[in-house]
């Protein structure tokens, strides 16, 4: 599933291509994630360039899709 998609590209430190629905605006960028968490009930993702938001904010990691569709 999604959620095990980022644990492994955390895992393997990959490079991935991100895109994220932040305030309302559609913001793509490569990062390596560093961390996926749970805080206060609600799961985070953290990135090795600061970066971290919450996991419902994500549009697609690497071409996955949070759904578990994939764009390949």
């Amino acid at each position: 599933n999604f959620h095990d998609r980022l644990l492994h590209f955390a895992t393997f430190r990959e490079l991935v291509k991100v895109v994220a629905l932040l305030e309302g605006e559609e913001r793509k960028f490569e990062a390596r994630i560093k961390d996926v968490s749970t805080k206060d009930g609600a799961e985070f993702i953290y990135f090795d360039d600061g970066q971290s938001f919450r996991l419902d904010e994500l549009v697609e990691v690497n071409g996955f899709l949070p759904n578990g569709s994939c764009w390949i």
